[in-house]
């Protein structure tokens, strides 16, 4: 079975401290990733606002060693959603429908993941088709989300 390479840079308080410290706190994130990050991955970037500082610092290193950035916003999506590839956007400016929004989307996005896994063992490639030929939107808005038991 496949595997993932994954890592949680705000999950390393040393780390964090030490860089938001000796460096700048803007740069933090970006700098604990930095020996980690390749072409071809995948960042996962997530800021209620779209303007936290570190984040964006984040995504301009991913986007400089060609790596893809999705994002997970909320209120206007701020600058986040314009400099990731791809934006998942909770129009909402109360923190926590924003926060609420953004664990839906990622237990769905580990749905996904673990779906396909269990299907093949190649690559998965998920996308989303704005009807655009193909094209994909960069802006994805997640207005409302609802379930259903199967």
């Amino acid at each position: 079975m496949p595997t993932f390479k994954v890592i949680c840079p705000t999950d390393s308080i040393p780390g964090l401290t030490a860089w938001s410290n000796d460096v700048d706190y803007c740069r933090a994130l970006a700098e604990h990733i930095a020996p980690f990050i390749n072409q071809h991955d995948l960042l996962i970037a997530i800021s209620a606002s779209g303007n936290s500082a570190n984040i964006l610092e984040a995504v301009k290193l991913a986007r400089t060693q060609n790596a893809r950035a999705l994002a997970l916003t909320g209120r206007a999506g701020g600058k986040l959603a314009d400099v990731a590839d791809f934006a998942l956007h909770a129009p909402s400016d109360i923190i926590e429908q924003v926060e609420d929004i953004h664990l839906i989307i990622a237990h769905c996005l580990c749905v996904v993941l673990r779906d396909a896994i269990q299907a093949r063992t190649e690559p998965v490639a998920v996308s989303v088709d704005n009807g655009n030929h193909g094209e994909i939107d960069r802006r994805v808005i997640c207005s409302g989300v609802s379930a259903t038991d199967n």
